[in-house]
């Protein structure tokens, strides 16, 4: 009895931990969307894309040295106050070595990167790494607690203070280290509140030894990171190196963009699917039903948006961007499908991580990586940024489906629990975008203001059709988002 109230529980608690998240999700994005927009119409996409690949080294050199031990932490039960110190001092350490290797390697990498006369800007980029290894490492329990109301207060305030240094800057200079010293001022800013929304204040302490206790999770956590940022790091390098800075610049935009939609409700599953996963991994059916429920959201929300950006990309970018950003239009609808299936797999990853089965993704990586580099030295050079959005999604599909038959194999969990999940809402959007079809010619010829319009209609009849089915039969999306209505956050 009392396993099953602490499994529901976990169940209540995971549901108020993701209406933080879609909240903080929506603010982030509100708060960054308008600062976005004026950027990138008072800097230039060679701007952009120079700010990328001068950070591009220094936040490599900072997750590909994770050590994992804060995630084994999460997953660790019982008091894990005496892990604290060690890893804060930990970190610190990592800040100070990755600084001083910026400065000393800066000259190289500019000179990798066609960026000759920007070293003292590279070098700076490490300085910015440095004040985020400081932030206070008792924020380890907004995450082992599922408090994301805190999550949500950090990441306002770190957001704010971008936009309002950006924009500021951008005004007055015009020049690329508008971005560089927000990125600055976003750093100081989220560590500052570490430390006001956490009472935990670290010390130095040398202890490492405590944290062998961690390593044996640890450890493949850091091989997740690594194949991550290895994979990561190769694409960017790959485009910064073979292409240009404007290119660069159309590339990231692309991704952000594109990350938009698919990334939104998969951002806020993988965040709590971890932690959720951990708690009730001796429970097949609740583990089961966790994925199905989140499933249920990644596709629900995904699905019409992916279909409008495939359907009108060239138009939203024009409006978003203006036109001198239209080139990105093909790399954002391949970065559509690519985010989509990377937040499929990363669901997979978590559920197989939270039931103990961390060694799964950083074997079926090894596969991603290889792939996807063969395929982005190919096509990047030739085509740029649509070529390389295209590798990355030809590279990573054939992990989709690994890491999916790997969940199969450990869960309850079928292929078609899967595919009907996906190809409900995918239906009914597709079926919804017949009539705009036809009737292409003329909708482009509409303005902004009922183009709005025509998109919130698209969406209000896509969301009646879903909650109509959901009644009827009982099953599908509608359930869980009731789920969620009737579970109210605390505030």
């Amino acid at each position: 009895m009392h396993e099953e109230t602490v499994q529901e529980g976990t169940l209540q608690k995971s549901i108020r931990a993701g209406k933080w998240l879609t909240i903080d999700f929506l603010v982030q994005k509100l708060i960054a969307f308008l600062p976005f927009f004026i950027l990138a119409r008072l800097l230039t996409p060679e701007d952009f894309g120079l700010v990328a690949i001068i950070l591009l080294v220094p936040h490599f050199l900072q997750v590909v040295s994770e050590h994992g031990l804060t995630t084994a932490a999460i997953q660790k039960g019982g008091d894990v106050n005496k892990y604290l110190n060690p890893i804060w001092t930990l970190n610190a350490l990592r800040g100070v070595l990755i600084a001083g290797v910026m400065f000393l390697l800066a000259p190289f990498i500019a000179s990798f990167y066609h960026v000759e006369a920007y070293v003292w800007p590279v070098r700076f980029g490490g300085l910015i790494v440095l004040i985020h290894h400081f932030t206070n490492i008792g924020e380890i329990w907004f995450t082992k607690d599922l408090d994301f109301k805190k999550v949500f207060l950090r990441n306002t305030a770190r957001s704010v203070a971008y936009a309002v240094v950006a924009i500021t800057l951008a005004v007055t200079t015009h020049s690329y280290w508008s971005l560089l010293i927000a990125q600055a001022a976003m750093q100081i800013t989220e560590t500052i509140a570490t430390y006001v929304l956490q009472p935990y204040r670290p010390r130095l302490s040398f202890r490492f030894g405590l944290l062998k206790e961690l390593t044996g999770f640890s450890k493949w956590i850091m091989g997740q990171t690594f194949a991550d940022q290895i994979y990561g790091f190769a694409e960017q390098s790959i485009v910064a190196r073979t292409t240009n800075t404007a290119s660069v610049g159309l590339y990231t935009k692309a991704k952000n963009l594109a990350s938009v939609g698919p990334g939104f409700i998969a951002s806020i599953i993988s965040m709590i699917a971890f932690p959720a996963f951990a708690r009730i991994k001796e429970d097949p059916k609740k583990v089961q039903e966790g994925l199905k429920r989140s499933m249920d959201l990644l596709f629900v929300v995904t699905m019409p948006i992916i279909v409008l950006i495939l359907a009108a990309g060239g138009k939203l970018v024009l409006i978003l961007l203006g036109e001198p950003w239209l080139p990105i239009t093909n790399a954002l609808r391949i970065f559509v499908l690519y985010f989509t299936i990377f937040n499929l797999t990363d669901i997979c990853y978590k559920a197989l991580s939270g039931i103990g089965h961390p060694d799964i993704k950083v074997k079926f990586d090894g596969i991603k990586i290889s792939l996807s580099i063969v395929l982005l030295l190919i096509a990047a050079p030739r085509w740029g940024a649509t070529g390389a959005a295209g590798a990355l999604f030809l590279g990573f599909f054939p992990v989709l489906v690994l890491s999916v038959r790997a969940l199969i194999l450990r869960t309850t969990v079928t292929a078609w629990n899967i595919l009907i999940r996906a190809g409900f809402p995918l239906s009914v959007a597709m079926v919804l975008l017949v009539p705009a079809i036809i009737w292409k010619e003329a909708i482009l010829g509409f303005s902004i203001i009922s183009l709005g319009m025509l998109a919130l209609a698209y969406i209000f009849f896509y969301a009646l059709i879903i909650v109509a089915v959901g009644k009827k039969f009982n099953r599908g999306p509608y359930s869980t988002l009731l789920l969620i209505a009737k579970t109210a956050p605390r505030v």
